[in-house]
């Protein structure tokens, strides 16, 4: 309690309001690895989504995607979104193009 300026008879609520208003949360190591593969998961489902395999004109599944995202060493960044970091793949499928990925726009973002 001395730490926030309070006295022992202060209102403890006080405390905890300031607490939870001004307090950082604490991730652990697995909420954070499960926030960013679903974060990865929806990278790739939105490249899937707006690309098409220019030979077949078919989507392509989202697995191979992903795989060709890993293949090209493709980490995603918590702190952008995930639409964003899409049209940074489809740039990079472009200059980098994975063996079996090549991206043909489906229609644009």
């Amino acid at each position: 309690m001395k730490a926030f300026g309070a006295d022992k008879g202060s209102d403890q609520t006080a405390v905890c309001k300031e607490i939870l208003a001004k307090g950082d949360l604490q991730v652990s190591e697995k909420e954070r690895q499960a926030q960013q593969e679903a974060l990865f998961r929806d990278v790739a489902t939105t490249v899937a989504d707006k690309c098409v395999n220019p030979e077949s004109k078919r989507p392509y599944p989202v697995s191979m995607i992903e795989k060709s995202m890993k293949e090209c060493h493709i980490a995603v960044k918590p702190n952008q979104s995930a639409k964003q970091q899409a049209l940074d793949v489809i740039r990079c499928g472009y200059t980098v193009v994975s063996p079996r990925v090549q991206f043909s726009f489906l229609q644009n973002f």
